[in-house]
């Protein structure tokens, strides 16, 4: 797992950055390392976050986009309605502009669906937009 994203190996980790994303708008990706689509996308995940972190630190952003790994495990597996087969699972979590909270989920993403809806978070979230396209 690479140093730009927060892992999330069990339930009290994660009720804590569900409970943060009030604050900070939150992706976590829910992976199964040994999968062969999770394969290919944790690398674009990876990459993506890295970049957005970038960005955000080349506009001051004040405020910055969590990016999470939740591994699939014995840990993880009751927390979700859904099998290993699957994976990979995005979903973002923030608080509108109202203080509501607003989530979406993807099941096997391409990257641009991902990108798409992180710009749909920050506007969400009031962050503005970034311009994700390469």
């Amino acid at each position: 797992m690479s140093s730009h994203t927060t892992p999330v190996p069990d339930k009290p980790t994660h009720d804590t950055i569900i409970s943060e994303a009030a604050q900070t708008p939150t992706v976590i990706y829910v992976c199964n390392s040994s999968l062969p689509l999770c394969k290919t996308f944790t690398p674009q995940y990876e990459s993506l976050a890295l970049r957005i972190r970038d960005q955000s630190r080349t506009n001051c952003s004040k405020r910055n986009i969590r990016f999470c790994t939740m591994e699939f495990s014995n840990e993880t597996a009751s927390m979700f309605k859904f099998s290993p087969n699957q994976l990979p699972v995005i979903t973002l979590i923030c608080h509108d502009r109202e203080g509501k909270y607003w989530a979406r989920t993807m099941m096997s993403p391409t990257l641009a669906e991902l990108e798409g809806k992180v710009e749909d978070m920050r506007e969400k979230a009031g962050m503005g937009e970034i311009g994700l396209a390469m």
